[in-house]
């Protein structure tokens, strides 16, 4: 009898053992779950300047996509204008959780250099104003490209926050937008020119 109520005592003080163990581990878990959460709640400077910069330059895609829209001459101008506006409003809807999440809040205003780009498309004559449209598109793309490429060339690839993620994807899907209408541009060049089709290669043109 003594030794049934030792096995019983030993196996009671073994499982209370086991239950701290195991409340410890659930504690550690979600102390570094919170920790990583408050990492990614707060952005540098640095993230949160390019961040506003990222988010004038949707504005700015907007504002040449609706001009586009509104006085396009050719079908392949509205149509890439369309499909612009819907992935720039996507983006700037992303972007608003982003504050939500990073608690700031983004400019509403498109900068005087950002505003340039819209000057010369402005002021076209009807038979021009594709073609500077689509100089004016292709040029605010490669400097934005140009601009979040080189301030997020140094981030850890293992970055898994919100900000990288979303910076990240924006200029893959930013770079192929600004292939399509460097190729829309050269199409228009070389019809005005009378020559028809694309005479040089695309990837040069874009790289230049």
């Amino acid at each position: 009898m003594k030794k049934y109520l030792m096995g019983i005592l030993c196996l009671a003080l073994l499982s209370g053992m086991y239950a701290c163990g195991d409340t410890s581990n659930t504690d550690q878990t979600t102390t570094i779950t919170e920790a990583g959460s408050a990492a990614d709640s707060v952005l540098t400077d640095d993230r949160r300047e390019l961040l506003a910069y990222t988010a004038r330059h949707m504005m700015l895609q907007k504002e040449l996509a609706s001009m586009a829209q509104q006085k396009a001459q050719t079908d392949s101008l509205k149509l890439y204008a369309q499909r612009l506006n819907e992935w720039a409003t996507t983006k700037q809807n992303e972007l608003k959780d982003l504050e939500q999440q990073y608690n700031f809040t983004l400019s509403q205003q498109l900068s005087d250099d950002e505003r340039d780009y819209l000057d010369d498309p402005q002021e076209a004559d009807a038979n021009e104003f594709d073609e500077e449209l689509w100089e004016e598109m292709v040029k605010s793309q490669k400097d934005a490209i140009k601009h979040i490429d080189n301030n997020i060339k140094d981030m850890e690839e293992t970055d898994a926050s919100a900000f990288a993620i979303w910076e990240r994807n924006t200029l893959k899907e930013l770079r192929a937008y600004m292939e399509q209408a460097a190729a829309y541009e050269l199409e228009l060049e070389n019809r005005s020119d009378q020559r028809g089709g694309i005479s040089k290669p695309i990837v040069e043109e874009i790289n230049n």
